[in-house]
């Protein structure tokens, strides 16, 4: 990231000279603003925010930190001086201050490309919020009724922690997908709190584990290059149902190399973290507010004095700066919320974000458990693409007049199909088997969205599981099982499925015990597989060609053995983004090739894998 520290000049803008100039910046065609944070009139901005440019590339190119001018000014802190920053993609232009803004105050702010005529400059204004972080975590505190730790969250290896103890009720070895669990299980045994981040075999024996205290911890995972990442809590709120804290990042010998939070004064929330192809990071926030419920509803009998909670998703460059920042507030009403007394409920919790990736076309998609909603995000200007299921649906549910509720886990998987954790909350009605459901049940999901038509095919399910009412996971794994965590359950916890929907593992952990993913990796990933029994071929990949690569990868091969070759091209996200197979009559050497012109550019690796062994080797996506 390249930068300049610069001393900003005061220049401050009548309410009428700020119109004709935001306007003339509108018309501009030649260089016109894809994306900007704060917007023009935005309020609610917290006082240590970034000012947030994205510009076309060719606006950027060539150019230098110094090329790009912010005037700010707040009516109450005066002139303000910071650094100006060009982001690793060479779009997004980024001013930090010196210093935050003053509470409540209003910011006037100029844009200006310097010695560039063609482009006009762009004055805005926004509204700092009045709610100090001490009162943010004060109101988040009353809204979840917490409980505060006032500990330094630390890692322990510790010897003396009792692991729960595991039972595996199921299991067929032989149609297993190679590799190992990874959880956190988190309880009390004997009186006594444990919390782990956890590596297990199929017979329910740790193969790595530690404590992670005095608080708590989840999302245990493993990337394609063999980094692993945990979300540390650094404080509960709502009993443990919601928390707070950042996420980090270990090698292949479990020592912490690196952490990502949340900026612009927002603390991360533990639902959800994500690596993105271009090494980029997706992180999440809450985001309360108090508000008058008698105006959202036109209600003079609702409650005035309402505590709302909202969902904030940011992404972190290569230095962790924030180069994009979505509101829950910008795109949805807190009348979208479903199964909800918004009349006289003292906390609304309407979104409840839960989970967040990248798409295949580098957009996002993002789950809202509150809402019964999907919604696909534009990664580049921050709009809405599409909004799926809730009261808000664009689509046509096809072989599911269930629809889900108060889901987890939305995902696209190899085949283009989007999978998630359907908790079924508000579950009452008929499915498509025309059996009926009286009480709330979940199940795991598998949807054919059509995006231009705009319908939603459920085309596989499976329900033979104890209802969630929180939390769970859905994973599709290389060999076509499905694997789930089952969430908020006594037990079982986690189960692994084939396509035909035979059950082939099952694990239950002692009651009391909770774990909110559970997820089935090969760690480390390499020329064998971790806890699989399948018997290991002799496989090699000899090549890939052309590397890099723009409209299609062929990979060189040999095998020594008869039997189905798989080749995935992964993102770093650990998602198969193109899947080819192969039928290998007898040893030898062969080529297998994947389309990848529609894949966006970045880092990716290619796995191939045959009778449980597993070759990785990076690749990169360049046009």
């Amino acid at each position: 990231m390249r930068y300049l520290c610069i001393s900003l000049v005061f220049l401050f803008f009548s309410s009428s000279s700020h119109a004709q100039s935001h306007s003339v910046a509108m018309s501009n065609s030649n260089h016109s603003i894809i994306y900007q944070s704060p917007a023009d009139g935005e309020t609610y901005v917290p006082a240590k925010s970034s000012l947030i440019i994205r510009l076309e590339k060719s606006a950027v190119v060539g150019h230098t930190a110094s090329d790009f001018s912010f005037l700010v000014r707040g009516e109450t802190s005066g002139t303000h001086t910071g650094s100006v920053y060009i982001s690793d993609d060479n779009a997004t232009i980024l001013f930090e201050p010196v210093q935050p803004f003053a509470l409540g105050e209003r910011v006037e702010t100029t844009f200006k490309i310097l010695n560039n005529e063609s482009f006009s400059p762009v004055s805005y204004s926004f509204r700092v919020t009045q709610i100090s972080d001490e009162r943010r975590e004060e109101m988040l505190q009353r809204a979840f009724e917490s409980l505060k730790s006032d500990a330094v969250p630390q890692d322990i290896q510790s010897d003396s922690a009792t692991f729960p103890v595991m039972t595996i009720d199921t299991i067929t070895p032989d149609k297993l997908a190679p590799g190992s669990i990874f959880f956190t299980p988190e309880g009390n045994s004997v009186g006594t709190k444990f919390a782990f981040i956890a590596i297990a075999d199929n017979t329910g024996k740790p193969e790595f584990s530690r404590q992670i205290l005095p608080i708590g911890c989840e999302n245990f995972r493993v990337w394609p290059n063999n980094k692993l990442s945990y979300f540390r809590v650094d404080r509960v709120l709502a009993g443990g149902l919601a928390l707070e804290g950042k996420t980090l990042l270990m090698d292949t010998e479990f020592v912490v190399i690196d952490s990502f939070d949340c900026g612009n004064g927002f603390l991360s929330e533990s639902h959800e973290f994500q690596l993105l192809p271009n090494g980029h990071a997706l992180v999440i926030a809450y985001d309360v507010r108090d508000t008058d419920m008698r105006i959202v509803l036109g209600d003079t009998n609702a409650l005035p004095n309402v505590q709302v909670i909202g969902s904030i998703i940011q992404e972190l460059d290569l230095q962790k700066k924030v180069i994009l920042q979505w509101r829950s507030w910008d795109h949805f009403k807190i009348t979208d919320v479903t199964h909800t007394n918004l009349k006289n409920s003292n906390i609304i919790d309407y979104t409840h974000l839960n989970s967040v990736e990248a798409d295949i076309d580098g957009n996002l998609i993002a789950s809202f458990r509150s809402m019964d909603e999907a919604t696909k995000i534009n990664r580049t200007n921050a709009k809405t693409i599409w909004r799926w299921g809730g009261k808000n649906n664009y689509f046509t549910f096809l072989g599911d007049t269930l629809q889900f509720s108060h889901q987890h886990d939305v995902r696209r998987i190899a085949s283009g199909n989007i999978t998630m954790w359907d908790n079924g909350n508000n579950h009452t009605s008929v499915w498509g088997d025309g059996s009926m459901h009286d009480t709330a049940f979940s199940r795991a999901i598998e949807y054919e969205l059509d995006e231009s038509n705009l319908t939603a095919k459920a085309v596989w399910e499976y329900t033979d599981v104890p209802f969630s009412s929180a939390a769970g996971n859905v994973q599709r794994l290389p060999n076509g099982n499905t694997f789930i965590g089952l969430g908020f359950v006594n037990a079982p916890n986690a189960m692994e499925i084939t396509p035909s929907g035979e059950k082939v593992f099952q694990l239950s952990m002692p009651i009391g015990t909770f774990n909110y993913r559970t997820f089935r990796f090969v760690f480390p990933q390499s020329t064998s597989s971790v806890g699989s029994k399948s018997p290991l071929a002799d496989l090699e990949l000899e090549s890939i060609s052309p590397n890099p690569a723009s409209t299609q990868i062929t990979v060189r091969l040999t095998s020594a053995d008869p039997g189905n070759v798989i080749l995935e091209l992964v993102d770093v996200i650990g998602h198969s983004v193109r899947l080819a197979e192969r039928q290998i009559p007898a040893e030898g050497v062969y080529s297998m090739v994947l389309d990848v012109r529609s894949v966006p550019e970045g880092m990716y690796f290619c796995r191939l894998s045959q009778g449980g062994k597993i070759l990785i080797r990076p690749v990169i996506i360049r046009r």
